[in-house]
Formats: structure tokens, C-alpha cells, sequence
């Protein structure tokens, strides 16, 4: 899926998404085994401004200017493909076909593709990876299709800000990356990365470091407040702050508890299994649990359907491989900081659910940065996993 431009430097290219309602950017540093997140940067916009043209190409100028008050080095970046502008297609081919001579076999799997794809028309670019053997009928390629013409518009805006573009890749692969970076995955296990985005949330399903199903599983942030606003009758801005402040509380629920500052180990995080730990401890009732409450209850609906769609998708890759277990689900994007989102999640699906600051202390975490309660980790997975050089 990845073209890279060999890198001479220490420093990585500066990976750098541009989301629905936030400009992200980072650039890293290798040091040994170790990734130092070094410069990290975000600029809010309104969504509206997202995407750039001739009139709308002051955000992009201004975020650039930002880039370079920020220390950022160099002019290299490698820029990110959302959902919907790629498309992920589960693809069972005969094995002669994937060994075939390259050529034939990349021709072979753009006739599959453009049969299957649905949401792009006109020219589109195609790639492919092969997926984990299995002893049972299954998928054994992923295929991603991007719509031509949105990546030249990515390009436009990039040589436009006199940046050069080292890559084009999916937010489902530098995702992936972010997560392995984190914390690797165990042994045996089937591992979740839920991005929580402003208008849907897209979950990836890793077997081995490797996504095996990508797929939209429920609402986003702006329909949860949108949820919220009709069911308060507030204006989507008081939601807004409503939810990012109180977030959900399921009274009766099992609820995480741990010093300031400290980070629970993976085995204690998971409220269905370990539910009799001491780090645990349920929700008594308080007017800001009873404001979570009703918070909850208008968004009740979509949140319940977002873990139905991540059960299944579990359950799916399970199915094509029985040899391996349920392991955690990592949540990132703009949404994954609503508060008590990962104890309902965990408890609707009896798997560990964590944010990515529960992993930045672990033994095993291979990135090193700063961040702050309102600049968390997780909005920054997709660009940080672009800097990444395995």
C-alpha cells in the first residue's frame, strides 16, 4: 500500500493528516528501540474547511506557518486516507493468482476490485496486502482502492505549502503501526484499534500486526452530540461541552479507579473478567453521575449498536482464524477521550479497552512524548503511526 522515499535522517518525515475537524501533526525521532515523539501539533477547524480549494486555502497556509513555529524540520511529509476516500474490500483469491508474476497479479486483483468496490466511480488507485494464513476458508488479501483524484487534491495542497510528499498512505495501516509501537500485540491473540472520528467511527481488526478487516462500525462524535442536543434541547455547542466534560455514566457499572497519575496493567482493565478487583469499584449515584446518566441515555442507542458492530467483526475474524483469542481494542481519534467510554465498551464486549495513554508507561511501549489532558495521545495516532519507519 506504502511507497516510501528512503530516509537519511534521524528525524522522520512529518506525518500529517487532514481530518474532518482537526489539522494533525507529527514528526519523530528514533533512538534505539525507541520513538520520541519530538514535535506534535493540532489545529481545530470547522468541517466545513476540511477539504482545501483555491478560496479555502488560508487554514492550510495558516497550519503550515504553525508547523514551522513548532520546530518541525524538513519539508517531507506522508499524509493519511481516510474513510470514505479508501475503500477496504475483503478478497479470497486462488493462491495461483497470488504467485503469479506481479504484473499479472496486480492487474488481476484491480478487475477484482473495481467488480466489488461500491463507493468510488472514475479512476481509482489500488493496492493490496496478503493476510495471515488460516486453516479454513477465508480472505487471504485486503485490498484498499483510493479515489484518484482525492489524493491528487492531497498532493495539490502539499506542493502548494512547497512540501513533498514521501507517501500516501491508509489511516487503517499507520493506525496499525501506532498500536504495535505502543504495546505489541499478545501472542495468540486478535487485536481492535477503534477510531472514533467526527462522523463515523472505523474500527480495524490486526492479526499479527496486520489488518485483516477494516470497516465503518457506528456513529461518530457529531452524532452524539447531535443525540444529545435533541434529547437536552441544547444547542450542539452546549452538548458538545456536556460531553466532553461529564461523558457517559452507566449507574451500576464497574468503573476504573487508580492514583492520579498512575497506569493500571493491561490483566486489571478488563471489567467483566477481573470484575472482582480491588482497582474497581462500582458508581454511586452524585448529580454529576446522574448528569452522565442522562447523557448516557441519549446516546444510548448508538452506542449499544457501535458495540454490537464491534462484537461481530470480533467474532468474523475469530471465525477465520480459530486458533486465536479475543485480545484488546485500543481506542484513538477525537472521540476516544469521552469519558467512560472504555468502561461501557469493555463491558458490553468483555474484552481489555484502552486509550492510548493506559499504554505509555507500559514496559513494553516503544514511544516516548508529552501530552496534556486536553492535547491527549489519541487524536494523534494516525500521524504519528505516517512518521513511523519500521
Amino acid at each position: 500500500m506504502r511507497f516510501r522515499v528512503p530516509q537519511r535522517f534521524r528525524r522522520s518525515a512529518i506525518g500529517l493528516d487532514y481530518g474532518a475537524t482537526t489539522f494533525r501533526a507529527a514528526q519523530l525521532q528514533r533512538r534505539g528501540p525507541l520513538w520520541i515523539a519530538s514535535r506534535l501539533v493540532q489545529s481545530e477547524h470547522s468541517p466545513s474547511e476540511s477539504t482545501p480549494t483555491n478560496e479555502e486555502g488560508a487554514k492550510e497556509d495558516s497550519f503550515f506557518e504553525r508547523l514551522q513555529l513548532a520546530g518541525f524540520h524538513g519539508r517531507k511529509v506522508a499524509l493519511a486516507l481516510n474513510m470514505p476516500d479508501v475503500e477496504y474490500v475483503s478478497l479470497e483469491l486462488p493462491e495461483v493468482m497470488l504467485a503469479q508474476d506481479p504484473t499479472q497479479t496486480k492487474n488481476a486483483i484491480r478487475f477484482e476490485m473495481e467488480r466489488l468496490i461500491s463507493n468510488h466511480k472514475g479512476a481509482v488507485e489500488i493496492r493490496h496486502w496478503r493476510l495471515p494464513a488460516t486453516n479454513v476458508p477465508a480472505p487471504n488479501a485486503l485490498g484498499a482502492a483510493a479515489s484518484s483524484s482525492s489524493i491528487t487534491k492531497m498532493l495539490d495542497t502539499t506542493r502548494r505549502l512547497g512540501l513533498t510528499c514521501t507517501a500516501v498512505d491508509s489511516a487503517a495501516l499507520a493506525q496499525s503501526r501506532f498500536a504495535h509501537v505502543l504495546r505489541p500485540p499478545q501472542p495468540g491473540r486478535v487485536r481492535g484499534v477503534l477510531d472514533l472520528g467526527h462522523v463515523q467511527s472505523r474500527l480495524i481488526v490486526c492479526i499479527d500486526n496486520i489488518p485483516v478487516l477494516v470497516r465503518a462500525v457506528g456513529a461518530g462524535g457529531l452524532i452524539l452530540t447531535q443525540r444529545i442536543s435533541q434529547s437536552l434541547k441544547l444547542s450542539e455547542k452546549a452538548s458538545e461541552v456536556l460531553k466532553r466534560e461529564h461523558g457517559i455514566t452507566v449507574l451500576g457499572q464497574r468503573q476504573r479507579v487508580a492514583p492520579e497519575g498512575s497506569v493500571l496493567p493491561l490483566e486489571m482493565l478488563n471489567p467483566v473478567a477481573h470484575a472482582s478487583t480491588p482497582v474497581l469499584s462500582r458508581v454511586e449515584s452524585s448529580p454529576t453521575t446522574q448528569l452522565g446518566s442522562t447523557l448516557f441515555a441519549a446516546v444510548r442507542t448508538d452506542l449499544s449498536e457501535l458495540a454490537s458492530e464491534i462484537k461481530r467483526s470480533y467474532e468474523y475474524v475469530l471465525s477465520c482464524y480459530p486458533d486465536r483469542q479475543a485480545g484488546d481494542l485500543l481506542l484513538v481519534g477525537g472521540g476516544a477521550g469521552l469519558p467512560h467510554l472504555y468502561e461501557f465498551l469493555g463491558n458490553a464486549l468483555g474484552i481489555p479497552v484502552l486509550r492510548a495513554e493506559d499504554c505509555l508507561q507500559h514496559s513494553e511501549c516503544r514511544l516516548r512524548c508529552v501530552t496534556t489532558k486536553n492535547d491527549p495521545l489519541d487524536g494523534y495516532a494516525t500521524v504519528i503511526g505516517l512518521a513511523l519507519e519500521e
